[in-house]
């Protein structure tokens, strides 16, 4: 066993993989790697299976989640004088032989998460998992400011020290959601390399415990939780101190440089349409005199385009919008709309009807984010489809 695979323990958390787990474990042991399996609760005689095999075994006394179980690797990891684990999926669905892949990217950053990019070009790849990675990296990207190309992916290699101190909450798959954002917000490097995948051909044979309904939920509930803890004035604790290269770009003493940076930043269709949301919803409720102020501080903490959502915010300016909330919300709290009172009176007597507003804007808010946003997002969509194709023609 050379140097960087002494310092490195493949984790493989099972749950009920008793058809796969052999095979993945003996194709690891040739390649003499030390191999730990962390059995979360199996009652299908996983571990019975790879009987004969020089792997360690840790056991959980019932099932208490994937992420629990990565956790429970890392200790024992860290017992045994580890200083980086690589997690492998017990199903089946990743190539042990990437295992290589990894190791040779560890060698030159260390300290650093590696993720394995899953090829999703491969044949019998469920549409829920494909949008599934599509949902989770845009979350990540805006909870984080950083693109990574597959943050659903269970095949990872983790610090061990630096995993423990990011403690994180999520114990089940929304763990791997939870950690890649927090290792961001610590400094933790992240790097990603592309690694095969394969999917069974029918659900017989799919070993994959997740389920759909459940465990998007969960992480729907996780990214939600990240995103409020994104907007709050409050510093991110620091694992690895590092430079922010990009300070330079957001002096206030290189205008033209800043505007351009101001532009460009966050333009996926996704993020247009989710920054003129954002505007659209903000500009909607009753924050007087400081609608601009709030939609810049919160566009800053999600990482998306300042200058789409205040400029869209204009569309809620008096009296239009502000008008449509109030009749809106006193028709919510009294069953009827405002008799006798002329808009501009409303926008002049603004203070009595404030509470009015902000019921209405409640509903009116998201409903017009929902359309401009997505709107957006989709002429942005059309638009770089078109390039695209016109490009191939050329």
């Amino acid at each position: 066993m050379n140097g960087s695979q002494s310092k490195i323990l493949i984790l493989i958390p099972v749950y009920n993989n008793q058809k796969t787990l052999r095979g993945i474990c003996e194709i690891l042991c040739s390649m003499g790697m030390e191999v730990l399996v962390v059995d979360d609760g199996s009652t299908d005689g996983s571990i019975e299976s790879i009987s004969g095999l020089s792997v360690h075994i840790v056991k959980h006394p019932f099932n208490m989640g994937k992420g629990q179980a990565i956790i429970t690797g890392a200790e024992w990891a860290k017992g045994h004088s580890f200083k980086n684990i690589l997690t492998i999926d017990g199903d089946g669905q990743h190539d042990p032989n990437d295992v290589r892949k990894f190791i040779d990217c560890l060698a030159l950053n260390p300290d650093t998460i590696i993720i394995g990019s899953r090829d999703f070009s491969a044949p019998n790849i469920p549409d829920s998992s494909k949008f599934g990675r599509i949902f989770s990296n845009f979350w990540v990207k805006v909870e984080s400011g950083v693109y990574i190309p597959d943050t659903q992916s269970g095949y990872r290699v983790y610090p061990v020290d630096l995993l423990l101190e990011l403690k994180v909450r999520a114990k089940r798959y929304n763990f791997e959601v939870e950690v890649i954002t927090k290792a961001i917000w610590a400094g933790i490097p992240v790097k990603w390399i592309d690694v095969n995948v394969t999917y069974p051909e029918t659900s017989a044979e799919n070993q994959s415990h997740f389920r759909p309904f459940v465990d998007n939920l969960r992480i729907s509930v996780t990214h939600t939780m990240l995103c409020c803890r994104a907007l709050m004035p409050v510093p991110y604790r620091k694992l690895i101190k590092n430079q922010d290269a990009s300070r330079f770009d957001w002096s206030l003493f290189h205008p033209v440089k800043l505007f351009k940076r101001l532009l460009s930043e966050s333009t996926t269709p996704y993020e247009l349409g989710l920054s003129a949301a954002l505007g659209i919803f903000l500009g909607a409720l009753p924050l007087i005199a400081c609608h601009t102020a709030a939609i810049i501080y919160v566009a800053t903490k999600w990482h998306l385009n300042k200058v789409v959502a205040v400029g869209v915010s204009t569309l809620c300016a008096p009296p239009f919008v502000p008008v449509a909330a109030i009749e809106l919300g006193h028709f919510m709290r009294e069953g009827e709309f405002i008799r006798g009172v002329a808009p501009l009176d409303m926008i002049k007597e603004i203070h009595v009807y404030i509470f009015d507003w902000f019921l209405g804007s409640l509903i009116i808010g998201p409903l017009l984010g929902i359309i401009v946003g997505g709107g957006l997002a989709w002429f942005r969509m059309r638009r770089l489809t078109r390039a695209s194709l016109e490009r191939g023609i050329d």
